[in-house]
């Protein structure tokens, strides 16, 4: 591959990334334009069943894993998890035993409903040709070499591609090429086999790293986790290395994933809370604005490496827009492994109002106001970002990290580099079956909602009707025929509503629903039930008035306290915790927002 010359930007940071990775690793070191068409006998959504024997026209709420990284992410590979690929994940989402890369037996106590595969597309080329296939022309070269006997060797790959420098030792481009494309096809293969319709989904796609791995450091974490509704599918992977920011992105699978082909996709934006200046929420022009409107229905609120809903960042208690839940699970980035886990290097501060989803909403209700079309009309969903081929392992009893023996290998690691971290959530889908097709329509509409790891069920709409919908199911239940009630992920433009809100707890009881009401420029959170005894089970309607802005609305439910996965690891290392080690957590679901615009337009999302 032709090296390209680093920016200056680039070459100041390329000394310092390489470095550091060094110094972590020395302790540890001994295309073409067509859609992909399925075989005959793969299973296409276009012949899923229409029904399904549990089904009876209702939805109900499916939950599973949209990120996860398995071997095939080359980052996985050098963080130790050198064995377990994404059949190992689909196994392990449906609940199989595994052996973990630290040597453990690991499941989960309940299989998901559905996972999304999603390894990083950008070294797909080097994990094909150098690892998985002993045909290509590259596997006896010294980049693979060094790859297949030091899985370490894999951050400095990974460095040198960050700092610009990614010339590797492969005998030609075509080396590469093959190497991606035989990753892609085998990615497509397993998730078809993996897929049950009715009883379990898998979803096709990969991980977009752009900011990271596309030369541009200075805007930090700008990833995409692209999901694609079946296995029609794009003939290549759109990588970072390649597509250099997301309108490149979305422009390569607007010309390549169309209705024509029976190819659809959605590209979901994850850890704002490690991006910089605002640049997860460009809309620079009108092109930036379409493209965005069309495949960004969904956003990330929240995984392992932090809550990325808010923040207080600068902001007094006392202060008005002031929210106590932005404090959850909050990502400060202060010690040297975040940092270099981040490539965050330059810029303005992360976790700060500009970078974090509501700051993005936010833009989105003022662009409204102006030109009647809003870009960042996002759902939110949940994932672990799993790099253990772990998805859906959120429990905080058995919490082992996600980053396999590099730095969460014990205790001592997970307490004293990643204590920020966290087990990771889970998605709620809102459909008819389990099945790709019924899955993905919901995706789009926005019909979801995101969990902090428990399986807290939340329902939200916005209707005219007025009936004790808290004390009558049949009534609760209409409101899903009832053409004139919108569900959350949807838009209200009818003036008053009354909005109706239910939350059904997991293992533990809620605490409290909170309303958040967010306008163009402020915020505001209210609690509007808190039960006075342990409650499985909290309904409430609130009347809202007409809305002279746009705005939108979402709910948040809490859980009682419980104890985080550090008052378990300080249990064994006591030495390593202090007064001021978090024990304790709120552990809470997010529900999307509904988007209340106080006139009709002819423009619908």
């Amino acid at each position: 591959m032709r090296r390209r010359e680093p920016s200056h930007a680039l070459r100041m940071c390329r000394d310092f990334t390489v470095t550091a990775i060094m110094a972590l690793l020395i302790p540890q070191l001994p295309a073409c334009n067509d859609v992909h068409s399925p075989a005959p006998d793969s299973p296409d959504a276009s012949r899923e069943p229409t029904t399904c024997p549990d089904a009876n026209g209702a939805r109900r709420a499916y939950f599973g894993d949209l990120h996860v990284h398995t071997t095939w992410s080359l980052d996985a590979y050098g963080f130790g998890n050198t064995v377990l690929d994404p059949s190992d994940a689909i196994a392990f989402a449906r609940g199989a035993q595994i052996i973990h890369p630290t040597g453990a037996p690991y499941a989960i106590d309940r299989p998901l409903d559905f996972v999304a595969l999603t390894d990083h597309a950008e070294f797909f080329d080097l994990t094909g040709a150098c690892r998985l296939d002993p045909d290509n022309p590259a596997w006896h070269g010294r980049t693979c070499r060094l790859l297949r006997n030091n899985p370490a060797y894999a951050l400095v790959v990974l460095a040198e591609a960050a700092a610009g420098l990614d010339d590797f030792d492969v005998p030609n481009t075509t080396a590469l090429s093959e190497g991606r494309n035989y990753v892609w096809q085998r990615v497509r293969e397993i998730a078809d086999e993996g897929n049950e319709p009715c009883t379990f989904t898998t979803f096709i796609g990969y991980e977009w790293t752009g900011g990271t791995l596309s030369g541009e450091l200075s805007g930090g974490n700008l990833h995409r986790n692209v999901i694609f509704a079946s296995n029609r599918v794009p003939a290549e992977p759109f990588d970072a290395r390649r597509f250099r920011n997301e309108r490149e992105l979305w422009r390569a699978l607007e010309d390549q994933c169309t209705n024509e082909t029976g190819c659809d996709a959605v590209t979901i934006p994850h850890n704002a809370n490690q991006s910089r200046e605002g640049r997860m929420w460009r809309a620079e022009n009108d092109e930036a604005i379409r493209l965005r409107d069309r495949y960004e229905r969904l956003v990330e609120i929240y995984q392992h490496k932090g809550n990325s809903e808010c923040s207080n960042r600068n902001l007094d208690p006392q202060d008005p827009g002031y929210d106590a839940g932005c404090a959850f699970e909050s990502l400060s980035l202060s010690s040297p492994a975040d940092a270099l886990r981040s490539f965050n290097f330059g810029g303005t501060e992360p976790q700060t109002d500009p970078n974090m989803i509501r700051s993005g909403w936010q833009k989105g209700l003022a662009l409204y106001e102006h030109s009647a079309t809003n870009p960042f009309e996002l759902g939110v969903v949940a994932g672990t970002d799993t790099h253990d081929s772990t998805p859906g392992a959120v429990s905080e009893i058995t919490f082992r990290g996600h980053n396999a023996t590099f730095w969460e290998a014990d205790e001592r690691q997970r307490l004293t580099l990643s204590i920020e971290n966290s087990p990771g959530g889970l998605t709620g889908i809102w459909a008819e079956r389990n099945t790709r097709a019924s899955l993905f329509a919901a995706l789009k509409r926005r019909e979801v909602f995101a969990t902090s790891g428990p399986r807290i069920t939340l329902q939200v709409f916005a209707t005219h009707s007025v009936d004790d919908y808290c004390n009558s199911p049949p009534a609760l239940a209409a409101l899903r025929t009832d053409g004139a009630a919108v569900p959350m992920g949807g838009r209200w433009q009818a003036g008053s509503a009354l909005l109706v809100v239910t939350a059904t707890a997991d293992t533990v009881p809620l605490d409290r629903i909170e309303l958040v009401t967010v306008g163009p420029a402020s915020s505001k959170v209210t609690t509007i039930t808190m039960p006075r005894t342990d409650a499985m089970y909290l309904c409430t309607t609130v009347a809202l008035p007409k809305d002279s802005e746009p705005t939108l609305r979402y709910v948040r439910a809490i859980e009682q306290p419980t104890p985080r996965w550090t008052w378990f690891a300080c249990r064994q290392r006591p030495d390593l915790c202090d007064a001021e080690t978090p024990l304790f957590v709120e552990e809470r679901a997010w529900s999307s927002p509904i988007w209340f615009y106080p006139v009709d337009t002819e423009r619908q999302k």
